[in-house]
């Protein structure tokens, strides 16, 4: 599953994540990321767009994952944005329901086992719940 690979190696991309989060957001499988994959997206992200996005090929989007991924600014913004995608209230920290809800929302549903185990993995089995800190080594 490339979203639970990403929470586990957002620092090491490769090309066949990068393919797979694509997959993920071009929701109707045409080719490319249309306005309504972005609507999708940015809603996901509780993002607001003033204008219209393009629709975006792989090639332009994968140009973009590389830059990003490559720009340690970039990164840990990306770092940043994703954890409060995660932390659904703003509570400062991914509790298991916060994390089953966006997966959901983001086509990727895991089973309460699979999010147990995500939990663990990143807290090294020290709670219950991702806080920034936590999220933040797992990402190094």
């Amino acid at each position: 599953r490339f979203l639970l690979q990403t929470i586990y190696n957002m620092a090491k991309i490769t090309s066949a994540d990068i393919k797979r989060a694509f997959e993920t957001f071009d929701s109707d499988n045409d080719g490319k990321i249309g306005t309504d994959d972005w609507k999708r997206v940015m809603s996901i992200l509780k993002q607001h767009c003033k204008y219209e996005l393009e629709d975006m090929d792989y090639a332009e989007f994968e140009r973009i994952a590389k830059e990003i991924t490559n720009d340690p600014k970039e990164a840990d913004d990306a770092i940043n944005k994703t954890f409060q995608m995660l932390d659904q209230s703003g509570k400062g920290y991914i509790s298991p329901e916060d994390m089953k809800t966006a997966m959901i929302k983001l086509g990727d549903p895991l089973t309460d086992k699979e999010i147990d185990a995500v939990i663990k993995e990143i807290t090294n089995g020290q709670g219950n719940r991702i806080t920034l800190e936590d999220f933040r080594k797992a990402m190094e």
